[in-house]
């Protein structure tokens, strides 16, 4: 009896561990450099979406979905500089209202700009992974 109670809480456990996973991965949200708003005025939905690609990228949890409108992205700080802490899917090259995605018409790049960048010539770094740590 006492087994059957564990498997009981296992199988419950599982499911809805399951069901919060497939909540998220139902989540999406929107960044757009032209027509989004800021952390504290854009909510990252369609209608407001935030104008920070870093800040979609703190705020989506775990298997949401980001789309990203046309625009060059300048990450952190303005230098190109992206961290993506968690597995979330980012989607690119939609129009600025959303209603169509071509990448090749609806160029979405991540780019400090030459200002930024100085001399070094390099585009962006996306940190995959843990803050502190170092991919082998």
């Amino acid at each position: 009896m006492k087994h059957l109670s564990t498997i009981i809480a296992a199988v419950f456990a599982i499911l809805g561990l399951t069901a919060f996973n497939a909540a998220a991965a139902d989540k999406t949200y929107y960044v757009s450099a032209e027509t989004g708003g800021s952390i504290r005025s854009a909510d990252g939905s369609k209608e407001k979406p935030w104008k920070d690609l870093q800040a979609a990228l703190d705020k989506a949890e775990e298997g949401s979905t980001i789309l990203i409108a046309q625009g060059n992205y300048l990450g952190t700080s303005d230098r190109g500089y992206l961290e993506m802490l968690k597995p979330v899917n980012l989607k690119g090259g939609y129009s600025s209202d959303f209603s169509k995605r071509d990448v090749l018409a609806h160029r979405t790049v991540i780019q400090p700009t030459a200002a930024a960048n100085g001399t070094s010539g390099s585009f962006a770094l996306l940190n995959l992974g843990k803050k502190g740590t170092v991919n082998g």
